[in-house]
């Protein structure tokens, strides 16, 4: 049930991140792009009403997930207490603030549907503006800042700031995508689209600016040292959104250089072309950064684990080139030690546990990279059958399924196929990463082999690298361990980011037209060639 309860909680904090994301920005989108008191084709436009409909989607999703992960933890708590949490569990902090939170995201979503009936009134505007800003203070309840002794309130603001700054780029993002959708089927509208993306290079520029700012100090204050910063999974995870905004940034570089030219309404320009497109992949980055912030949240404060750190020479060693691990412990030899530690609690599986889950990533890391070489292969047109590279996703998935949790759960372990899932996250990551690669697998080689023009089946695979990416981001063993355990998960974490990699580039490969598409598909490519690397790479056993 742990397992399960972690699951939903990681979930519904994203899904109520990208809500916030929704009323927030779309808040701000209304009231500096769209300028609803006024009389241009914007206002007069039903892009208004559509802005106010997802800010007031987005405060009502923030409520209804709020009060979902206060049910979980209430239902975690009378799991693990065998009595109900209530009425103690009303009167602590976290529920407190959720319901805070939950409540003023209603009276938001409320005043939407005011300010939907009356777009040029003041009075609405200045409500639903207090009331935002009310919601945005509430999350800083709910965050680190609150645990700490000094500086709490700077840090707790630097938190609100971090948090609305992030949500209105996404926010705009979202919207700008929205409107895209809305326009592009009316002649008489498409006019307005080069206005939007050259207002938005005004929002989204100070947005990015405040983002880095406030997230500066409030990195050093978390983990205060460089070797906090590469040596622990909080630091880590920091690294990661650094990489993934570097991502964003240059996506929002190629939107603003389309946006110097969107004067013009030539329908054949970057600003209609690529821009839309872009603004796309844009949206899954800045998605990605929005779970790592997430995982972050679970993670203790790399300034409170010191003794936990690992040096530099023991992260480095999780991915310098060395032998790959061929051979594997037989399958009577894993289920032999895992009975003797079951029945006599004797811990002499580690060996073997180890061997056997360094042989499953060595040989999952040459899957990979003979379907990248083969993918690069294909590329080139010159070898027909290397298009049929996509059916090794399905090889990797089966052989992930038979392979991965061999001291725990089905077909080694005492426990069943589906008793594994619902009592262990790792196991769980674990099904769910083997059932993706196979769908992933089994879709792009029909597309590849046989791809009808127009279909939107191509677009599930990166979709689907998405998700696996999200899924490795947020994959966790859970141990009092950190450092052990973070030596290994470090590496799933870089596979994670390199998976959303993999999805920005076969979506651009897609959406754009050479050779810009050509690029992001040698992008694409790359990504998956470099998860074959680490895979192949890849050792549990740390530096002395």
């Amino acid at each position: 049930m742990q397992a399960l309860a972690n699951v939903l909680n990681v979930l519904l904090e994203g899904l109520l991140f990208i809500a916030y994301a929704c009323a927030m920005g779309g808040l701000v989108w209304s009231l500096l792009l769209l300028r609803p008191w006024g009389h241009d084709a914007l206002t007069e436009h039903r892009l208004a009403r559509r802005s106010m409909a997802l800010l007031r989607w987005g405060a009502l999703g923030i409520a209804v997930a709020q009060l979902a992960r206060l049910a979980v933890q209430a239902w975690l708590l009378a799991e693990t207490f065998q009595r109900s949490p209530f009425p103690a569990f009303l009167h602590t902090l976290p529920c407190q603030a959720g319901l805070t939170r939950a409540f003023l995201a209603g009276g938001l979503a409320a005043m939407g549907m005011w300010v939907e009936r009356r777009p040029k009134a003041l009075l609405p505007w200045g409500m639903i503006a207090c009331l935002a800003v009310l919601l945005g203070a509430s999350g800083a309840w709910l965050s680190h800042a609150v645990a700490r002794d000094e500086d709490r309130l700077f840090l707790m603001s630097l938190t609100a700031l971090h948090q609305l700054a992030v949500a209105v780029w996404l926010g705009g993002v979202i919207q700008l995508g929205v409107s895209w959708r809305l326009i592009r089927h009316q002649l008489d509208a498409q006019p307005l689209w080069p206005v939007l993306v050259r207002r938005f290079a005004w929002v989204g520029g100070p947005a990015m600016l405040g983002l880095v700012a406030t997230g500066l100090p409030l990195a050093w204050t978390y983990i205060g040292t460089w070797q906090g910063l590469t040596g622990t999974d909080y630091g880590a995870m920091v690294l990661i959104k650094v990489a993934l905004l570097v991502g964003t940034l240059g996506l929002a570089t190629l939107n603003f250089l389309g946006a110097r030219d969107s004067r013009a309404v030539d329908l054949t320009g970057n600003v209609f072309q690529r821009v839309p497109y872009y603004v796309e992949a844009e949206t899954l980055l800045l998605t990605a950064i929005l779970v790592a912030a997430v995982i972050l949240a679970t993670q203790p404060p790399a300034i409170d684990v010191i003794d936990q750190h690992a040096t530099w020479a023991e992260v480095s060693e999780a991915f310098r080139p060395k032998v790959p691990r061929l051979t594997s412990p037989s399958y009577a030899e894993a289920a032999a030690a895992f009975a003797r530690r079951a029945t006599t609690g004797e811990g002499g599986t580690a060996g073997v546990g180890t061997h056997w889950s360094e042989y499953n990533h060595n040989v999952s890391g040459l899957f990979v990279i003979i379907m990248a070489m083969l993918a690069l292969v294909s590329q080139a047109g010159r070898v027909p059958w290397a298009r049929h590279w996509p059916l090794g996703f399905i090889a990797l998935g089966a052989f992930t399924v038979l392979r991965s949790d061999a001291e725990d759960s089905w077909p080694f372990g005492p426990m069943g196929f589906w008793e594994g899932m619902l009592s262990s996250n790792e196991i769980l990551m674990h099904r769910f990463g083997a059932l993706i690669a196979c769908v992933v697998g089994l879709i792009e080689w029909r597309v590849r082999v046989n791809g009808k023009p127009g279909s939107h089946l191509p677009y599930v695979v990166p979709v689907l690298c998405a998700a696996g990416g999200f899924l490795l981001l947020g994959h966790s063993h859970p141990s009092f361990q950190l450092k052990e355990e973070f030596l290994i998960q470090i590496t799933h974490h870089a596979i994670g980011m390199l998976a959303v990699a993999m999805a920005c580039g076969r979506w651009l490969e897609l959406r754009l037209t050479p050779p810009a598409g050509r690029l992001a598909g040698f992008v694409f490519t790359s990504a998956m060639l470099l998860v074959g690397l680490v895979l192949l790479f890849y050792r549990e056993t740390p530096v002395s």
